[in-house]
């Protein structure tokens, strides 16, 4: 801010000179634009200096206090680092406790990258889902660990960034990515069985209008997943299987539903195999395999 010193006198405002017997009013520290303003005032109008020094007093504002912020703005830890994303870069968001992972997340994941073209996704694993709060979770360092050996395409990167966040709810972690990188295309992908249920996640409207989301077919989800809570709130937003290529690009609310090949497998089920993952004990061939013919 620039400091000045105008001294005013009782007649017609104009500038008074520095003589030692005239009465003078005099505001300090206002900026250019403030003065430029008043000067123009005293073009077109006759100003008493009693009210000139109000006005001008009362365009410099008090300190303003530090802005109160929750979680929708602070997220907790500056401890919070999720992987590097550039300005314009397609990264699709595949968000779950992994517990454990398997392979349908590769699969889900195969068909993410291809049909959407994305640059890169991101296995976002949680520390704890609130919807199944009291279910045995394994610590998540090893979930990470077992991820990141079942998941070997370079374009799916391994990520825990939200234990630092301060909520653990999804809409709080799009809220953090946004800001951390305004200039990214994000897609939240996710499985039909989670679009089924959609509607009782934590502002799961939030969600919607947030990013985009890609729903992948999962065996007998199909139909639940369309006649959802969710997909029928935004039926009028949803995309063409055709088009799922211009998904990332597009302004939230945008979904669409993708298919392609089925994996039964889920982590309840391999849970009670006793970690077995029948059929998938290559997964990166045997995913391979069912990728064949994807676009």
């Amino acid at each position: 801010m620039i400091g000045m010193i105008w001294h005013f006198r009782g007649q017609k405002g104009a500038p008074a000179r520095r003589t030692g017997g005239q009465k003078r009013g005099c505001v300090d520290l206002v900026s250019l634009n403030w003065v430029c303003q008043i000067l123009c005032a005293r073009v077109t109008a006759r100003i008493d200096p009693t009210a000139m020094s109000r006005q001008l007093r009362s365009t410099v504002q008090e300190p303003t206090a530090p802005m109160r912020m929750d979680y929708r703005s602070s997220f907790g830890s500056m401890a919070a680092k999720p992987p590097i994303a550039g300005a314009r870069q397609r990264i699709g968001l595949l968000g779950g406790s992994f517990n454990p992972p398997h392979a349908a997340h590769l699969l889900i994941s195969e068909i993410a990258l291809r049909r959407l073209q994305l640059d890169r996704l991101w296995w976002v694993v949680t520390p704890g889902n609130p919807l199944k709060a009291g279910r045995a979770l394994m610590p998540l360092r090893q979930r990470l660990a077992a991820a990141r050996t079942l998941a070997i395409n370079p374009r799916i990167t391994i990520t825990g960034f939200e234990q630092h966040l301060a909520s653990p709810y999804t809409s709080a972690t799009l809220e953090f990515l946004a800001l951390r990188y305004p200039q990214t295309d994000f897609v939240w992908v996710m499985g039909a069985d989670c679009l089924a249920e959609f509607h009782r996640w934590h502002r799961w409207q939030h969600i919607f209008e947030s990013m985009p989301v890609a729903v992948v077919d999962r065996p007998g989800w199909r139909m639940p997943a369309v006649a959802s809570v969710a997909a029928q709130r935004y039926a009028r937003a949803r995309v063409d299987e055709a088009k799922a290529l211009t998904l990332a690009a597009r302004a939230a609310p945008a979904w669409t539903l993708l298919t392609g090949p089925l994996s039964p497998l889920s982590s309840t089920q391999v849970r009670g195999d006793g970690g077995k993952q029948p059929d998938f004990r290559l997964p990166a061939v045997k995913t391979a395999q069912k990728l064949e013919n994807i676009q």
